[in-house]
């Protein structure tokens, strides 16, 4: 993932006032961010899975 994507993303959400969204992201990019960390390992499946 590109850290502009994130960028960009950030700077519609608190202009646009749509400041509201930033913890659905937030969560969207911790999932992301352990999914990656992990390879997808079949560990973190249980921890993700409330989460959706």
């Amino acid at each position: 993932m590109n850290l502009h994507t994130v960028r960009d993303l950030l700077r519609h959400f608190l202009s646009e006032g749509r400041w509201f969204l930033l913890p659905l992201l937030l969560v969207l990019l911790v999932a992301g961010l352990l999914l990656l960390a992990t390879q997808g390992l079949a560990v973190v499946g249980p921890l993700v899975y409330p989460l959706f």
